[in-house]
């Protein structure tokens, strides 16, 4: 069974001028059940007069965001390049420090 709150939700965005499609998504995006939106969206379009072809442009919508929610999202590693001059000069310093204990131990 359905949601009314979910119908008179949808019914008041396409009053609105809002693409039930949209209103649809809106109501996933807040946290509704996937399944309930998609009843209640067939609900409305048939009441309204919204097309079947429409109705398969929603469904489809819905699945491919709902699949996309699902997936983990990549993190991108960030690589930050380290000027030579600060390797060349962390070298120099190692050098120096090395032959410093090498005389006082030695």
């Amino acid at each position: 069974m359905t949601n009314q709150e979910i119908i008179n939700g949808l019914k008041n965005a396409i009053s609105r001028g809002i693409p039930l499609e949209k209103a649809m998504q809106s109501f996933v995006n807040a946290g509704y059940n996937m399944q309930e939106v998609q009843e209640a969206g067939q609900k409305v379009s048939a009441e309204m007069g919204v097309t079947g072809q429409m109705q398969n442009n929603q469904q489809a919508m819905l699945q491919k965001q709902s699949a996309q929610q699902k997936q983990p999202k990549e993190k991108k590693m960030i690589r930050k390049k380290i000027p030579w001059k600060i390797i060349g000069l962390l070298a120099v310093l190692l050098a120096l420090i090395g032959g410093l204990i090498f005389v006082f131990f030695i």
